[in-house]
């Protein structure tokens, strides 16, 4: 172990790296000097474990142990923002952030520690339950030993019982809650975000809060999605209550409205204002006094637009989207409230929002046709909002197809006509790809004039017609009978003509499946697929001839190698072909010489020859299930019990 110098500071003290966390510098000194824990650093500083996690840590005492300036180690403690502006101290000297900080317990990602070698301050906050940047869910506690994590470890990917932190098993997040998670993570750090993240989630208004009032600002709404009655200044956060807040802001304000609307549906208020129906979330969140007002015109902009389709009168209350000053303002130009929603008018009902009578008038079909395509979400439609009358309005695309009464066909011959197959037809159809410009009598059905669009626009990917196919090229409708693990891997080299990343060198005749793509891109793009094409494990146990439930234990063996989706635990074909190249299940070979399993295994020990006993979870009282080495086992029992290898769609072909 080392020792300190003459002066009192330690050997070696590395500086701080960007966005480390205090504890967790002290605990990478701790690792690089070759101490067994941080606490003798920390005794030596005379600071108490107490004052470690209470957020007011003192850095003075700190600093002159360690050997790094002051102002180093208060850019890292929560004691600063990142730009270097103090945080007033409320209650003795205690910090406004300390409420929203877990400290006792620290929260780690193991592939952060494992690519910068530091842990990052932004673990330290309550909410953060996941890595924005892997999408995984941060460990607070060991794999091995199953016991809560804390800064008197080893180091920083090891806990104190000796074990190396890894992740056991991915959980990821929805793509809103890592939006909500990464603005958080900017807004710490004083990065720049997206403006315009996949969920489509205020994230520039969230940022301009500054982390402080962002903070404040969750942890209310977390509170009243909990229905807690109490304004505390923390909110206990898991996964579930994380992803239903994030859910808040997704597409703003959709989400918030409907949130609204659930309020709104259960009270008998039609000729009360917004404010009195929504009294205390309106209170405790909208009118916020801990936050300034100007931060938080965004929110209630959006809370005032909650009017137009669901309050007494039409138009949204302009102080909900006006600045104080910008109110006061008008007011003193003599404006009466009126005149003002007058001249802010802009802000109310769009053009585009229209009642079901209007809807089914644009669309040419009658109106419980066009609020059932509205409910599904058919052609851009958009159920908006109800009415305290109990009529709904729509929100409607710029714009909509025309009503046609001819070239209706059912999609079979809309198949036909392209010269594709269904499965790739309504994939097109899906992603959007196939334009509605023409209804027909029936949603369901095509149109020609449509469908010739498409085919147009496949054409138009290879304009030069030549007469015959060249050597070592395909016609895409020779690819589409190809087996390549189903029809969306298929899918995608369509998608990909569309999109113009594949480019065919001509086509045939005048069908989609004449066009002509490189034989050598299409065999490169089968052998990606077979490599990184995964299995279910209950596929995988039938062709391994096993319990479907050994399977998590080989790919923590490294005997094969899968990810799961969920709950389900997906295996590579890849390494699926590499194990049933190696070994054989005892299992499978009983079943070829009409024996049983335990004679199998007993033949084979006899010969001396090591088998891959896999344990069975849950079933203790039976027997782990044996796998032999396919060359041993081969040279024991002949060529009778050869198996094929290939696997094509999870099963094994003769």
């Amino acid at each position: 172990m080392y020792t300190t110098c003459p002066d009192g500071q330690l050997v070696y003290t590395p500086p701080a790296k960007a966005r480390e966390g205090l504890l967790g510098y002290v605990l990478r000194i701790s690792e690089a000097n070759g101490y067994e824990t941080p606490w003798y650093i920390f005794a030596l500083a005379g600071i108490t474990p107490a004052q470690m996690t209470s957020g007011s840590l003192p850095i003075d005492k700190l600093s002159k142990i360690i050997g790094r300036p002051l102002q180093e180690l208060a850019h890292q403690a929560w004691h600063s923002y990142p730009d270097g502006n103090r945080l007033p101290p409320t209650n003795g000297g205690r910090h406004q952030m300390v409420s929203q900080l877990l400290l006792k317990h620290p929260k780690i990602c193991p592939q952060c520690v494992a690519e910068n070698g530091s842990v990052d301050s932004a673990w330290d906050l309550r909410i953060m339950l996941a890595c924005p940047k892997h999408r995984i869910a941060l460990l607070d506690h060991c794999p091995v030993c199953r016991r809560k994590l804390t800064w008197f470890r080893q180091g920083l990917d090891r806990c104190r019982c000796g074990h190396r932190i890894t992740i056991a098993e991915q959980s990821l997040f929805p793509q809103h809650t890592i939006d909500l998670l990464q603005v958080i993570y900017d807004t710490l750090h004083g990065l720049p975000t997206n403006p315009t993240p996949p969920s489509q989630m205020p994230a520039s208004d969230l940022q301009q809060l500054g982390i402080n009032d962002l903070l404040k600002l969750l942890t209310k709404v977390t509170n009243t999605l909990a229905g807690k009655k109490s304004r505390g200044k923390s909110a206990t956060y898991d996964r579930d209550t994380l992803v239903h807040l994030s859910d808040f802001f997704q597409s703003w304000p959709k989400q918030f409205h409907c949130f609204l609307y659930g309020i709104d549906s259960a009270l008998n208020q039609a000729t009360a204002g917004l404010a009195r129906r929504f009294d205390s979330f309106y209170r405790s969140v909208v009118t916020a006094k801990s936050i300034p007002r100007e931060k938080l015109v965004f929110f209630r902009t959006a809370f005032g637009q909650y009017g137009p389709s669901c309050g007494p009168t039409p138009g949204a209350d302009p102080r909900f989207f006006l600045t104080p000053e910008k109110w006061r303002e008008l007011r003193e130009q003599g404006l009466s409230p009126s005149q003002i929603r007058l001249q802010t008018e802009g802000t109310g009902t769009p053009t585009n929002v229209v009642n079901r009578v209007e809807l089914a008038r644009r669309l040419g079909v009658r109106p419980i046709t066009a609020r059932r395509w509205a409910e599904q979400g058919k052609l851009g439609l958009e159920l908006q909002d109800t009415l305290i009358s109990g009529q709904s309005v729509y929100k409607t695309p710029i714009k909509l197809p025309n009503k046609v009464t001819d070239g209706a066909v059912d999609i079979h011959k809309a198949a036909k006509h392209l010269g594709i197959s269904v499965s790739m037809l309504e994939r097109l159809r899906h992603d959007g790809y196939y334009h509605v410009d023409h209804l027909s009598a029936r949603f369901k059905q095509f149109n020609y004039f449509d469908l010739n669009k498409l085919r147009a626009d496949f054409l138009a990917c290879a304009p030069k017609k030549i007469p015959d196919v060249p050597a070592s090229f395909i016609t895409l409708a020779t690819f589409c009978r190809m087996r390549i693990y189903g029809p969306d891997n298929k899918y995608r080299i369509l998608r990909n003509i569309l999109d113009g990343t594949l480019i065919p060198v001509g086509r045939l005749g005048e069908n989609i499946g004449d066009l002509v793509i490189d034989g050598q891109s299409i065999q490169s793009f089968r052998e990606d697929v077979s490599i990184h094409y995964a299995l279910p494990a209950l596929i995988v146990g039938k062709v391994l001839e096993c319990d479907p439930r050994i399977c998590p234990t080989l790919v923590t063996w490294g005997e094969l190698q899968g990810s799961y989706r969920g709950r389900n635990l997906y295996v590579t074909t890849q390494s699926l072909e590499e194990f049933r190249a190696k070994y054989l299940s005892c299992q499978s070979i009983a079943k070829r010489l009409n024996s049983t399993s335990k004679l199998v295994v007993r033949l084979l020990t006899d010969q001396g020859i090591n088998l891959l006993n896999v344990p069975r979870p849950n079933r203790s009282n039976v027997s782990p299930q044996p796998f032999s080495p396919r060359e041993q086992a081969e040279q024991l029992f002949g060529s009778i019990i050869v198996l094929p290898m290939n696997i094509e769609r999870g099963h094994a072909c003769a």
